[in-house]
């Protein structure tokens, strides 16, 4: 039993300088001699409101008070928008085989649609030394992840 335990804490290939040679240490999920059988990890999928983190795209900006006022308002018209989008495209991939590929594209263009809106009124309320530095986290952001909304 103890074993187990251990290979169920410890990652692939055991403790320290041990070399996956411990009992019951760095055998696969899939060994039949293990005494408990290993799930197989998953990836961890961020949360909606992770996603939503407009950290990334204010990155660099210094926003006045007003301008904080004004973001928080923004983000209070939109994130009860998106989020709920978000759900549905993370419960869709944890419910494994990564769900039903229409239904995710649905909610993803959903969300990036708001996303979109969301931005286009965050850039009205820019100077112009801000909106360079905002364009610049936008560019840099898509480039990453593909769209405005962080990946599932």
């Amino acid at each position: 039993m103890w074993p187990a335990l251990v290979s169920a804490q410890v990652p692939m290939g055991g403790m320290g300088g041990m070399g996956g040679m411990g009992r019951g240490m760095g055998r696969s999920p899939n060994d039949p001699t293990m005494s408990t059988p290993m799930k197989p990890e998953r990836p961890r999928v961020p949360k909606a409101d992770e996603m939503v983190d407009l950290g990334p795209l204010l990155r660099g900006v210094t926003l006045t008070d007003a301008q904080k006022t004004q973001l928080a308002a923004i983000t209070d018209k939109y994130h009860p928008l998106i989020l709920p989008a978000l759900d549905v495209i993370r419960q869709e991939v944890e419910a494994g085989d990564n769900g039903d590929p229409q239904k995710i594209q649905r909610y993803t263009q959903r969300a990036n649609r708001y996303r979109e809106q969301e931005v286009a009124d965050i850039k009205l309320m820019l100077d112009p030394q801000q909106l360079v530095r905002f364009d610049k986290n936008i560019v840099d952001f898509r480039n990453r992840n593909g769209s405005l909304i962080g990946r599932p």
